[in-house]
């Protein structure tokens, strides 16, 4: 999933969760650090703190896109 670095920074302070069947940020308040937990949306256990999403490589950094 590609999102700027205050998409994840706003993801981190929200405490959401990564879910790489959903590929979508699902909320949740999971710890940074999780993985495998349950996903409210689909309630399959692909789960992962924002933290650990990065790390794990599900989540890639871009430029904001410039305002008009």
């Amino acid at each position: 999933m590609k999102l700027t670095e205050q998409q994840y920074a706003d993801a981190d302070t929200d405490l959401e969760m990564y879910c790489t069947s959903c590929d979508d940020l699902v909320g949740g308040r999971i710890e940074p650090d999780a993985h495998k937990a349950q996903c409210p949306v689909c309630d399959q256990n692909t789960g992962y703190g924002i933290e650990e999403a990065l790390l794990m490589g599900f989540l890639q950094f871009v430029d904001p896109e410039p305002d008009d």
